[in-house]
């Protein structure tokens, strides 16, 4: 799924390697855009699309929801793909 959003022309896709709670895919998606927004905005569109931040935003994210105590399996499978 994530070539296919790939080859349509998206510069960067987050998914993941198999099925997550809700409540964690929450956690991870607040955590990776509040990583995106440039220098502590709070406008939206005003994201860091850049491919070492989107990448470090979701490397942040996914941590943050480690170090909560969550099981392994639960912030493991997310996943980076882009240029």
């Amino acid at each position: 799924m994530a070539s296919a959003f790939q080859i349509v022309g998206f510069a960067h896709v987050v998914a993941t390697f198999w099925s997550v709670w809700d409540s964690c895919s929450v956690a991870v998606a607040t955590e990776f855009y509040r990583g995106l927004l440039r220098s502590g905005s709070t406008d939206c569109r005003v994201l860091d699309l850049s491919g070492e931040r989107v990448a470090a935003a979701l490397d942040e994210a996914v941590m943050a929801l480690a170090r909560t105590g969550a099981d392994l399996v639960e912030w493991v499978p997310y996943a980076h793909y882009g240029i």
